[in-house]
């Protein structure tokens, strides 16, 4: 990437340089240097052997077991023959990649390259080490028992074979032993969870027909291992034998190799990852930040950058380079980097005219350019300098014209001006998706084209047939097209006059409401209808919510239609359903049922009546409202009369003849013509939902606001007006079907399953299906593409009853003329007997009879009316000639062909012929014996039930999904193939394997084929094997999404076999900059070494040649599902000033957590409120601690920060694993593994209460989740209530639990308080009177004390310096430990808001005898100020806690970040802290408390969640800036006071209980989108919100600021906060030391505890060895 990079400069030096020395001034001045910036990021464990990482992804292209066997042959540890010196890492490394090569294709082999040089699969590999130490911990007796160390491998070479619980076997002689599970077995084993399979264990295929093996042995083993070999011939020939399940996994290697990386071993250094971003973004100096005080001269003691490069580049030149290659230009090249310099230093701000076209400038800068992709790759990495060179380019008209001719191509598939967006082959890729994802993504495409050429698609056909997009997309809501004249409507807001009231009008829905609010207008434009049975009693639930939701005036129509319930009693009927529908006599000689009966009434009273009233009559039946009698044809009358209605006329309309069976006809046929066959069923709007008995109003809402926001743009840009048919146009938006097909409608990725038809015998069999076509004469032997296979056992009633459907459909002109259809059977036993046979002979006689068969009556008669005639298959099996005479009857039947097959009944070939077909239905379609699917051109639709009831419409729905425009393509494609294998069935397959690949496909490739001004580039790679790789990326050059993407595409383009076009879409017209930050992705696209041949991949940010004026602030962009943290830093990252760095900020960061994070449910769909999980590691080596987290409401979310390794994840014991216990997320409950939302293998298994390992007997459950992916896990899971807690509330449990707790624990400190006190009466009284405070010595009071704390001379001279300066020092107070304990939160970032946190914590704990706990944001500390503040908390007694939450991908990320830490003081409130944490105070940083806060804990909230402290309105001359005076926030607030959130205190117990966090983040959804929504987001938050969630005032002495607040109120003031003052600006050191006497005592204070930190951390020191790698130093503030 280097030489590319210099090879770019050396063009871009000839052509530009006479230009730009034209430019420069004729005088040189000095140029001032720019200090570098450089950041690495590396793991918390150790550098994996590369060797290994490459057999995992050697395991993902299901090459594994051959890989192994060509590695163990390579001498990767011996001599070289030629040399004698062993072999270099880049020999190792290059001997590595031959033997991949081997195996996969060199398009692969440039992926693997990739995720190597990425240490993608470091952490699988580390983790496969954590397995082999529990392992070794559970040895019986083992030598190193009691040591601390990590446990021994108890064999003395690289490699341990283990059998769970029974031991462990060193040499081949041990493993008969082992197999036979002797007493004398080597190494005995206990239990352990490393026994768990995990999905991504390298598991040794078995031979086809073995039988199932006995045991499971795990080999452990480094790949340098010389007996690897040997081991693993011998165990494979076990496997094979079907004796043992063989399962792989790495072994450390019992050597470490000293530097940071190695081929074949494991290092002692960390692992140095990429794959991140990181900014320095330019920070406003309207207020000054910067701790410049003596306390932070340590700052400037620069780190050793021995090792990091630091060439002088500026403005994307390498001057260093140049002047090498150049060397006759020495003079003209320094004269360019200083005009260049000067340039680049002066970032002034654009005036408006000079930003209008900047994007069009950029964008010609890019296409005008010899390297386009090099030019925009450096417009990225350094936007705010280039602003102001780019605004003096001249536009060229041509360039311009074709610049937004390029973007208005793509504006026609809806990408306007400013998106950015990226393809793979035509797969959309999220621009905020991590590379480690991106990278499977193009693996995954890997895998695509050698699907299609293993299937006969010749090479170079193969992009055109990927990109097409056959796999169908999920459905996130089903719509059924419900609009009948059979709908009974209840309501009609048009007009009836209760709704009168209503505004009359569509756009009165425009008027702003409050969120959560429904628009009340008088319009039907939402429709809801309610479809059940009256004789389920859940029915009622229905119709009497129903009949509430008209009552209370909700702003829906509501409609109702009643099925007839004709379906047959299942076993579990209730009494009341048996009742309702056995017929009864109704007089004059006629029968019917009860339902029958109440359906007729319902029917005439509302002829007759009020609608409302037949509602109310039909919940009068209701069999849980009235237990006094059973339903009854007499208590029916009853209820009939108790509702006033004539009971005269009873008895004529119950009657069939009183005219309402063709209304009740109409609702039946309704609902079958529509598919709706489960009941009760609801549908607003068309939008289906199964009915919810706990919470269908709740639901309903959810939807209605689901629905409301594309209602409302339709009526705000006038596409509906006050005539238009609101419910058909709300059905054609919903894009509502003909029928409710669920096993056709794909609502779930789990839906969407493809056959497996990429083998050779997938292929044969497939020829060998016997297809019937619709007719003899439309079949031209054109390729076919709808291929129907109904795939089942046909013994069972339903599913002959599917098959007559099928036939139905192909034979009465439904069917398109290119379809056919086969039938497959699967029989329910193993076996093959008479029924089966028979089956097996009829449907190869229907394939015989005719040739193509004509379906239809033929076929019915073959499948259902023998079946029905002779009383079964059974039967039929014996009475063949009956069969055949009654064939003879069917027109064009051919009987004599019957008869000749029939005769072959016990042919033992055809029986062993039919065995076969049945193994390869069930390999072919994932599907076990008897199950019964439906399979159209490789689509699998099923299992189908009894349930289903699928109709003829259901398989057209099915064909004409098959019918797009993508298969017709998919059609045209294989038509034009050159190809020996028959066309139909290629297409077949293809579509099959293509129908697997995850994710839409977009047609952009050949939108954008043709794009003016596209820039087309390509790699050097290429595979004469496989096609490269298609990349479409729509980039504006002057957007923050451009940071990302552009050093993705240059590093894509270097590291793998691709053909990229970039179409530029510049805004072009630009009203304000947006992008103010300078960026760098840390991405190597391969493996490097240097000069030695050593492996030296060091990634690294490196910043250089920036302007040195500007403050800028430094932040990490990393995947969502790490955690990081500063080690180690040079500078304060928040607030860096080059100009007084000397010579380089670095910073080390390190991957500190990896996340599982996902959802947790009930049953019911709710989230399981203050249900708290808890995990545990699997190796407890002292380094991973237990790790616990709280599901929130919202999503039921949860997040767990883990490490590396094994972990065990279950509910807490206790009160929580009482009530819950961990189930699964699947329909069938034998499914073992969780459905999971990414993609891959995931290694989280669910084990139950017989290999849990838990004490507590309630913990009956438990995931072991294996850390093997640097993206994390993302896990879905369900909270299974135990039957005793059905009713229970595990929140209000647990806090009713917490406050008894807390009560006993105040009296039990009462008493002891009390007898302290006593105690120390009775000893005062004992003793002679105490000196006087006057007469105590002088080395007494504070300052012995603090002698005492900082020791010898070094405290005397602090003291002497006090004295002479006359600041006094602080004395720590002891708290009492009686108190009980306040709970304060805070959080800073850079180094002088810590110097102000220290001494806001200083000042709480100085002011109260309480114990004090703090709870620190930990994610933007520095690592001087995580090192120290523990020492801190131990001298001045007080606890502290750092906590944090990775922000969840779900809630809309903040970009700035003084935002996002404003964000984490209100978002997440409820999920930061413990449960048994009650109240908890937010002081800000800049803030010093002068009273006890156990005062402000104390306040009774009355209710509300929170408490704050309204802002003053004392001083007149900031009356223009207070805001909420006037306009929205005076309207809002309407007489309440604006809040400051400086400080308040939040009750944590009422806060849960309402759900205000889930409030705030909903809320907080809404409103952050939008730039001019909450400006001072901590502020602006919880006062928008005080109508929901009401704000308690505290009193105002407890925040003074002297911004607002009068010189009168300081003298009341409880804490004193440094606000900034906008008409002043007054740095908040300086305001410090004036508004607050005793800040310079703490500041004093506080620099001698750290200086005595500094000094102890400085003895402890070990002497360092200096080696080849670049060591970072700090020093403590």
């Amino acid at each position: 990437m280097r030489h590319s990079k210099i090879h770019t400069m050396r063009r871009l030096v000839a052509v530009l340089l006479p230009l730009l020395l034209l430019l420069a001034p004729a005088t040189s001045c000095a140029s001032s240097a720019s200090p570098p910036v450089h950041l690495t990021l590396r793991a918390k464990w150790h550098a994996t052997p590369l060797i290994a990482e490459a057999s995992e992804y050697m395991a993902r292209a299901g090459k594994f077991w051959e890989f192994l066997d060509t590695t163990v042959r390579l001498p990767f540890a011996a001599p070289s023959s030629s040399t004698g010196a062993a072999p270099t890492d880049r020999a190792m490394y290059a001997a590595l990649v031959h033997a991949a090569s081997e195996h996969i294709t060199l398009t692969e082999i440039a992926v693997m390259e990739f995720a190597l040089a990425m240490r993608y699969y470091s952490v699988a590999v580390d983790t496969q080490f954590q397995l082999a130490s529990s392992h070794f911990a559970a040895v019986i007796n083992r030598a190193d028992s009691g040591a601390d160390t990590a446990p021994r491998n108890p064999c003395d070479h690289d490699l341990a074979v283990v059998r769970p619980g029974v031991g462990i076997a060193c040499r081949i002689a041990d493993l008969d032993a082992l197999l036979l599970g002797s007493t004398n077995a080597p190494n005995a084993l206990a239990a352990s969870v490393a026994d768990t399979i995990f999905p991504s264990d390298h598991v040794f295929p078995a031979a086809r027909g073995a039988s199932a093996p006995i045991m499971t042995i795990i080999l452990y083993a480094s790949f340098e291992s010389q007996l690897l070999g040997a081991f693993s011939t011998r165990l494979r020939e076990l496997a094979n034998n079907g004796q043992i399940q063989l399962v792989f996994r790495h072994l450390a290697p019992s050597t470490l190799a000293s530097t940071t990386a190695s081929v074949t071993r494991a290092s002692s250094q960390p692992a140095q990852l990429s794959g991140y971003g990181v900014e320095l973004a330019i920070k406003s100096l309207e207020y000054k930040a910067v701790d410049d005080s003596k306390i932070s001269e340590a700052l400037h003691k620069q780190s050793d950058l021995s090792g990091i490069e630091t060439s002088d580049e500026l403005g994307g030149f390498l001057f260093g380079r140049l002047r090498e290659i150049y060397p006759d230009s020495q003079a003209d090249l320094v004269k360019l980097r200083e005009h260049m310099w000067k340039e680049i230093n002066t970032l002034t701000e654009l005036k408006q005219w000079e930003l209008a076209e900047l994007g069009l400038q950029a964008s010609q800068t890019v296409l005008q350019s010899q390297d386009p992709l090099a030019s925009l790759l450096d417009i990225a990495r350094n936007m705010p300098s280039m602003y102001r060179p780019l605004s003096r380019m001249k536009l060229n008209s041509t360039v311009q014209d074709v610049i937004i001719a390029g973007s208005s191509k793509v504006g026609q598939l809806g990408f306007g001006q400013g998106t950015s967006a990226l393809f793979l082959n035509g797969l959309s890729i999220p621009l905020d998706e991590d590379v480690f994802t991106i990278l499977d993504r193009f693996d995954a495409e890997t895998r695509a084209y050698n699907q299609l050429l293993r299937i006969g698609v010749p090479s170079e056909q193969i992009v055109s047939l990927v990109h097409l997009g056959v796999r169908p997309q999920p459905v996130p809501v089903v719509a059924v097209d419900v609009n009948s004249p059979a709908v009974i409507w209840i309501n009609n807001l048009e007009r009836d006059d209760v709704y009168a009231r209503f505004p009359p009008l569509l756009r009165d829905m425009l008027r702003p409401s409050y969120p959560g609010q429904m628009k009340y207008v008088r319009k039907n434009v939402f429709h809801y209808l309610f479809v059940a049975d009256l004789s389920s009693p859940t029915s009622y639930i229905g119709i009497a919510q129903l009949i509430d939701a008209v009552a209370r005036m909700t702003p829906v129509r509501f409609g109702v239609v009643f099925v007839s319930g004709n379906e047959l009693l299942g076993p579990n009927s209730s009494p009341f359903s048996i009742a309702m529908r056995e017929e009864v006599s109704l007089g004059k000689g006629h029968v019917g049922s009860l339902l029958e009966v109440i359906l007729r009434l319902f029917l005439h009273a509302l002829d007759e009546h009020d609608r409302l009233a037949a509602m109310r009559f039909l919940h009068s039946i209701n069999p849980t409202a009235r237990q006094d009698q059973a339903v009854s044809l007499k208590a029916v009358r009853a209820r009939y009369e108790e509702m006033g209605f004539d009971s005269e006329e009873f008895d004529t309309v119950i009657l069939p003849t009183s005219g309402y069976n063709q209304a009740i006809g109409d609702w039946n046929d309704m609902v079958n013509q529509r598919g709706i066959y489960q009941y009760p069923a609801t549908f607003l709007n068309g939008v289906y939902r199964p009915f919810d008995m706990v919470d269908a109003p709740g639901q309903m809402h959810q939807d209605y606001f689901q629905q409301l926001y594309p209602i409302l743009m339709d009526i705000h840009h006038r596409v509906v007006h006050e005539q238009t048919d609101m419910y058909a146009h709300a059905l054609s938006k919903n894009q509502a079907m003909a029928r409710l097909s669920l096993r056709v409608i794909p609502t779930d990725e789990a839906s969407i399953r493809f056959a497996s038809y990429e083998t050779t015998a997938a292929e044969h069999f497939l020829a060998s299906v016997r297809w019937l076509y619709r007719n003899e004469v439309e079949h031209t032997g054109a390729t076919s593409f709808s291929h129907l296979l109904v795939v089942s056992d046909f013994v069972a009633e339903h599913n002959l009853r599917l098959l007559r459907q099928a036939f139905t459909y192909l034979s009465t002109g439904h069917a398109r003329k290119s379809s056919r259809m086969a039938v497959l059977l699967n029989p329910s036993r193993g076996d093959v007997d008479q029924v089966t046979v028979f089956w097996g002979l009829v449907m190869q006689a229907v394939s015989q009879s005719q040739a193509p068969v004509v379906a239809g009556e033929f076929a019915m008669i073959l499948f259902q009316r023998l079946h029905e005639q002779l009383g079964g298959a059974a039967e039929i099996a014996h009475t063949l000639p009956e069969a055949v005479s009654l064939l003879s009857k069917v027109k064009n039947s051919k009987p004599d062909v019957f008869a000749k097959v029939f005769e072959s009944l016990d042919d033992a070939t055809f029986r062993a012929g039919l065995l076969s077909n049945n193994a390869h239905v069930q390999g072919m379609f994932d599907t076990s014996a008897g199950t019964t699917v439906i399979v159209t051109n490789g689509r699998i639709y099923g299992p189908i039930s009894s349930a289903d009831r699928l109709s003829w419409h259901d398989f057209k729905l099915i064909e004409e999904n098959q019918t797009r425009e993508s298969v017709r393509q998919l059609t045209s494609v294989v038509n034009g193939l050159t190809t020996s294998q028959d066309k139909s069935i290629l297409l077949i397959r293809a579509h099959a394997v293509l129908g697997s690949f995850k994710g839409e496909r977009s047609r952009i490739i050949g939108h954008v084929s043709a794009a003016p001004g596209a820039i087309e580039t390509s790699s050097v790679i290429a595979d004469p094997v496989l096609p490269k790789f298609h990349v479409v990326a729509l980039v504006d050059p002057l957007s923050q999404e451009a940071q990302r993407l552009v050093p993705l595409l240059h590093t894509i383009r270097d590291a793998l076999p691709v053909t990229m076009r970039i179409i530029l879409t510049p805004v072009h017209k630009i009203d304000a900059i947006k992008v103010n930050r300078y960026y760098r992705m840390v991405l190597d696209p391969r493996v490097v070494f240097d000069a030695q041949h050593r492996m030296s991949n060091v990634p690294a940010a490196h910043f250089s040649g920036l302007p040195t004026a500007p403050l800028y602030t430094l932040a990490v962009d990393t995947p969502n599902a790490w955690l990081i943290g500063s080690v180690s830093c040079s500078y304060d990252l928040d607030n860096i000033r080059l100009s007084d760095v000397k010579t380089a900020v670095t910073a080390v960061f390190e991957l500190e957590h990896l996340l599982i994070q996902g959802s947790c449910f009930e049953q019911s769909g709710a989230a399981p409120r203050g249900l708290q999980l808890i995990a545990e590691p699997l190796v407890a080596d002292g380094a991973a601690k237990a790790k616990d987290t709280v599901v929130m409401e919202t999503m039921g979310y949860f997040q767990l920060q883990l490490s590396p390794g094994v972990w065990r994840v279950a509910v807490r014991p206790g009160r929580p694993a009482e009530m819950y216990s961990i189930g699964f997320v699947a329909e069938d409950p034998n499914q073992q593994f969780l459905q999971l939302m990414s993609r891959g293998k995931q290694d989280v298994v669910l084990r139950t209460a017989s290999t849990v390992y838990y004490p507590d007997a309630h913990v009956d459950s438990e995931l072991v989740a294996a850390m093997t992916d640097l993206r994390g896990k993302n896990v879905v899971f369900l909270a299974q209530r135990r039957p005793a807690a059905v009713q229970q509330d595990l929140l209000y449990e647990l806090y009713q639990a917490s406050i008894a707790e807390q009560k006993e624990q105040r009296a039990r400190r009462a008493e002891a308080s009390a007898a302290a006190a006593a105690a120390a009466e009775a000893a005062a009284a004992a003793e002679a009177p105490a000196t006087t405070a006057e007469e105590k010595p002088q080395e007494g009071g504070v300052w012995a004390s603090f002698t005492n704390l900082l020791g010898g001379q070094k405290a005397a001279d602090q003291k002497a310096e006090a004295a002479d300066s006359e600041v006094a020092m602080i004395q720590p107070r002891m708290p009492d430990p009686n108190l009980e304990t306040i709970h304060v939160f805070s959080v800073a970032s850079g180094h002088l808001y810590e110097r102000f946190l220290r001494i806001m914590l200083l000042s709480v704990v100085n002011n109260t005898r309480h114990p004090v706990k703090f709870w620190l944001i930990k994610n933007y500390l520095s690592p001087q100020f995580k090192e120290s503040i523990h020492f801190l908390a131990e001298q001045f007694h007080f606890e502290v806690e750092l906590v944090t939450y990775k922000w969840p991908a779900w809630v809309f990320a903040q970009t700035n970040k003084i935002r996002t830490i404003w964000a984490y003081k209100i978002l997440f409130l409820d999920v930061l802290f413990p449960l048994g944490v009650h109240k908890i105070i937010f002081v800000d940083s800049d803030q010093t408390v002068r009273a006890d806060l156990a005062e402000l804990a104390a306040i009774d909230l009355k209710g509300a969640p929170y408490g704050y402290v309204p802002f003053c309105s004392d001083r007149r001359e900031m009356d223009g800036f207070r805001f909420w005076d006037s306009g929205y926030w005076k309207t809002h607030l309407a007489g309440r006071p604006y809040h400051i959130s400086a400080l308040y205190v939040i009750d944590l117990i009422r806060f849960r209980a309402i759900s205000a966090g889930d409030q705030l983040r909903a809320s907080y959804q809404q409103l952050a989108p939008d730039p001019n929504s909450l400006s001072n987001l901590d502020q602006d938050l919880p006062n928008n919100m005080m109508h929901q969630l009401p704000i308690f005032s505290l009193p105002s002495e407890w925040l003074w600021c002297e911004t607002w607040c009068s010189d009168e109120a300081k003298k009341r003031a409880k804490t004193i906060d440094l606000c900034n003052n906008p008409l002043t600006k007054e740095p908040k050191l300086a305001a410090a030391t004036r508004i607050l006497p005793e800040w310079p005592s703490y500041d004093v204070t506080i620099k001698a505890v750290l200086e005595q930190f500094e000094a102890n951390q400085t003895a402890a020191a070990q002497p360092v060895v200096a080696d080849s790698e670049p060591t970072e130093s700090h020093t403590e503030l």
